[in-house]
């Protein structure tokens, strides 16, 4: 098994979970928060299908679509910029998700302020964008003092609005609306228009809906002591794993909407969670630098490694071949060699947003490409 991570420099590496070993590392040369890694998802992600290609989301606006075949380059890399997202990244947070189709999939870019771009098409949602999911027709989206709606693509209108929990009987106070996550309670072949939906708030609310029931949530109750920062639901859609802001991992049973278990191990806060395609592992990353491998059915670890760097995002690459890190030449990506070396940012260079490119001119439209074939080689943290 292997799994492959994002993390906030810029760089993607791949590990081996049974060994932890590190077996490749791409974007040496281009070491910098600016290219921060935040959004890894696999082509048609409600199928899994043979994983043969995955997005890249960067803070920076750029998409790229790697293809994991022997000596493919990119299936194309799309600049968001030119779809009027680089304009904001300076000032805004941004988001991606993935849109299903029957030709591959579509990268969806949205700012925390509402400018949302799908492919050419430019949509102005309102904002602030705090929790966003999408579906085939539609998209969820919600944020501070922004309650849950549904945006759909044909008609490009808001054709759902949530609405907020009755008013506290004694105080006859509204309870305040921050939607943190919003997430699907069934798999997206079973629910392609995101009809039945939990909400997880910023005040540590977690808010249940139905959208062929009503506007209402269903159920509401609190959950926790510290806010949920990631949740992500199984394959057989039967929980959501979600973790804090605390590093606390934890499991909700969708059937009983109760708590299920809570798995140990976790620190810092949990960016990213993702499920392995066939048995059931699911890996959690944060910013800790520790990527943890976890079972379904026990609350132990069963296996973790160091990665160096704070993560954003992770894959669970579920091909039992080896990956070599191997570039074609002139490409804008660099395996991890001897004469590249990683660079490892503190907290104190994140907040003087140092470069660390360790050559002047970055080309991101060069084509890089991911080899499987079987190798000896490996590389050391």
């Amino acid at each position: 098994m292997r799994v492959i991570t994002g993390d906030e420099t810029g760089l993607l590496k791949v590990f081996e979970v049974e060994s932890g070993k590190l077996e490749g590392v791409y974007g040496l040369k281009q070491q910098t928060r600016k290219n921060s890694i935040i959004y890894l998802r696999w082509d048609n992600d409600g199928t899994r299908g043979g994983e043969d290609a995955f997005f890249i989301g960067r803070t920076n606006g750029v998409v790229q679509k790697w293809a994991i075949t022997k000596h493919i380059a990119p299936n194309s890399e799309l600049k968001m910029s030119e779809i009027s997202l680089l304009d904001h990244f300076h000032k805004d947070t941004v988001h991606y998700s993935t849109v299903s189709g029957r030709n591959g999939s579509k990268i969806l870019g949205m700012t925390r302020s509402g400018n949302c771009s799908l492919e050419q098409k430019k949509i102005k949602l309102k904002g602030p964008v705090d929790a966003l999911k999408v579906g085939d027709r539609n998209l969820i989206f919600g944020g501070k003092n922004n309650i849950l709606k549904a945006f759909d693509f044909e008609t490009e209108r808001v054709t759902w609005k949530a609405k907020n929990v009755k008013k506290d009987p004694v105080t006859l106070l509204e309870s305040p609306i921050f939607e943190s996550i919003v997430e699907s309670m069934a798999p997206m072949d079973k629910d392609p228009n995101l009809n039945q939906l939990i909400c997880f708030t910023g005040h540590r609310d977690v808010r249940i809906y139905d959208r062929r029931a009503g506007t209402r949530p269903q159920k509401s109750f609190k959950f926790g002591k510290y806010v949920v920062k990631s949740a992500k639901l199984d394959p057989l859609g039967t929980q959501i794993v979600h973790g804090d802001v605390a590093g606390n991992i934890g499991s909700i049973d969708l059937r009983m909407h109760k708590k299920l278990r809570k798995y140990e191990g976790g620190c810092g806060s949990i960016r990213c969670l993702d499920f392995h395609p066939t048995f059931g592992y699911f890996a959690a990353i944060g910013l800790d630098r520790m990527c943890r491998i976890y079972s379904f059915d026990s609350d132990k670890m069963k296996a973790h490694f160091y990665l160096k760097q704070r993560a954003n995002s992770v894959l669970f690459y579920g091909e039992k071949t080896s990956i070599k890190g191997k570039v074609e030449e002139g490409g804008g990506f660099d395996e991890m060699s001897g004469g590249s070396e990683e660079y490892e940012i503190d907290d104190e260079m994140s907040q003087n947003n140092e470069d660390f490119s360790t050559e002047e001119d970055i080309d991101l439209d060069s084509e890089c490409s991911l080899d499987l074939e079987s190798s000896n080689k490996r590389y050391k943290t």
